[in-house]
């Protein structure tokens, strides 16, 4: 079979970013090389998955007045509401828009499940203007669905235990946690529900990074159609008539056996 070019460009840069973070022990200031392996995990991810989903730093904000703590990354769909900028890169995001967010480590300590704890209660604290229906249920179009915005973690290392992280994506609510070079944890998607795990083989093995971006790509196209507009039936048209772009398949062959098609947001 032919090489797959795609991939083979996205390890390289995945080898890039290895190099950035041994290139980073070459300084003597902890919390100087913490911002930086941050910087440089945000900086992957944004290359690694969609244009239009490209993230953003800040809070998520209602129009009541509820505001989350700051988060690290937050996914959003660009194409429905502004967000306001505040400061640099730093911005409010509608609550309505925010898909997915991401808390970025250098290294992840257990005293950091607390902090995302806090994250997520505030998160679902959040009241959408488009929650039920304000359209007639006997017009057929009603939308019944709970807004979801979902979580992961990504880091450099962590003194936590793998068999800790997998109960943490299981109970916590988390969509996955991601060890570069260690361990990639995640909630499937498509046929089935469970987690899937991978862990690397040897150093030059970049399956699991490579899967887990894949599922987070698949997390955000589905998770954008869950809180769309769209009522019930027309999501099930949808659903029906439609097969979203197969990016993992190009990463990941592990994805290609779980995610054929795009799950039905009900069933998440």
């Amino acid at each position: 079979m032919p090489a797959n070019r795609i991939r083979d460009i996205f390890i390289a840069r995945i080898k890039q970013l290895m190099s950035q973070y041994e290139e980073s022990k070459a300084i003597d200031h902890g919390p100087t090389v913490g911002a930086m392996r941050e910087q440089y995990l945000k900086d992957f991810l944004r290359d690694m998955l969609p244009p239009k989903f490209s993230p953003v730093s800040g809070f998520i904000a209602d129009m009541n007045g509820n505001t989350t703590p700051q988060l690290d990354m937050i996914f959003i769909d660009r194409s429905e509401l502004p967000t306001v900028s505040l400061i640099n890169d730093t911005v409010i995001v509608p609550a309505e828009i925010a898909l997915l967010t991401a808390e970025v480590k250098s290294t992840l300590e257990t005293k950091d499940l607390d902090q995302i704890k806090k994250q997520r209660e505030a998160i679902e604290k959040l009241s959408l203007s488009f929650l039920g229906s304000s359209v007639p249920a006997q017009s057929g179009r009603t939308r019944n669905r709970k807004k979801i915005v979902s979580a992961f973690i990504i880091a450099f290392d962590t003194d936590v235990s793998d068999s800790t992280l997998l109960q943490w994506v299981s109970d916590e609510g988390l969509t996955g946690v991601c060890v570069v070079n260690r361990i990639s944890v995640f909630k499937l998607l498509g046929q089935g529900v469970g987690l899937g795990m991978q862990k690397p083989t040897g150093p030059d093995d970049y399956e699991p990074l490579l899967t887990f971006i894949g599922a987070i790509y698949r997390w955000l196209y589905t998770v954008l159609l869950n809180n769309s507009t769209m009522s019930d039936q027309e999501l099930d048209r949808f659903a029906a008539s439609h097969f979203m772009w197969f990016w993992e398949g190009y990463l990941s062959e592990y994805l290609i056996q779980h995610f054929s098609s795009l799950p039905h947001p009900n069933s998440l």
